[in-house]
């Protein structure tokens, strides 16, 4: 053993709890729709911080035959912040579950293979009515694996160690209906923005 370095930043760190805040709330948040999704004129309904089921009227929202694709909207958080979290909400107004979902975060916005993929169910040829046994005759190759959990008035909450992003973007297939109605996400992390941080050191990834 010769050698090892540690690379890190000089000072505390931000892991202090009270630090921890809704990051959509703050200034210059914005969002926007992916192509195929009908944002209404208004994506910033996504973070407006209401998720009442009958907002789906004026939420964003997309039309989709199966589960084999989905649709996808970002939010830009304006600036780099450390991320540990997000909650999601879509339609909850019966019972449903979504398919082919997925989460990402990158601090350059291109989601070409540098984001960091938080979940993926993965896309499959049909769709599963409800509860998601997936027996029913639209099936093809879904099973329960490709949805994620039933939707519900808490949402669905993902957690990730604390990692420097500026964008996040969820994506999602139909529900028991061919509609998917983005009602809410929650962006959780450190209040103070990481823009000025010195790069990593060559190598780090």
């Amino acid at each position: 053993f010769m050698e090892m370095d540690v690379y890190g930043y000089v000072g505390s760190t931000q892991t202090d709890e009270s630090n921890v805040v809704n990051l959509v709330q703050l200034p210059g948040v914005t969002v926007v729709g992916g192509p195929g999704v009908n944002d209404r004129g208004n994506p910033e309904s996504f973070i407006d911080m209401s998720h009442q089921p009958d907002e789906w009227t004026t939420s964003p929202t997309a039309d989709l035959p199966d589960c084999s694709t989905n649709v996808f909207m970002t939010v830009d958080l304006g600036a780099i912040y450390e991320t540990i979290g997000a909650t999601i909400w879509h339609y909850y107004g019966n019972d449903r579950a979504y398919c082919n979902q997925k989460l990402a975060i990158s601090t350059t916005g291109l989601f070409a293979g540098e984001e960091r993929v938080i979940f993926e169910t993965g896309a499959c040829s049909g769709w599963c009515t409800y509860p998601i046994t997936c027996t029913n005759a639209e099936a093809g190759d879904c099973t329960p694996a490709n949805y994620e959990d039933t939707e519900s008035p808490d949402g669905n909450p993902f957690t990730w160690p604390a990692t420097p992003a500026r964008y996040v973007r969820h994506w999602s297939g139909r529900g028991q209906n061919a509609g998917i109605h983005f009602l809410e996400m929650d962006v959780y992390g450190y209040a103070s923005a990481t823009s000025n941080m010195p790069p990593a050191p060559p190598g780090w990834s």
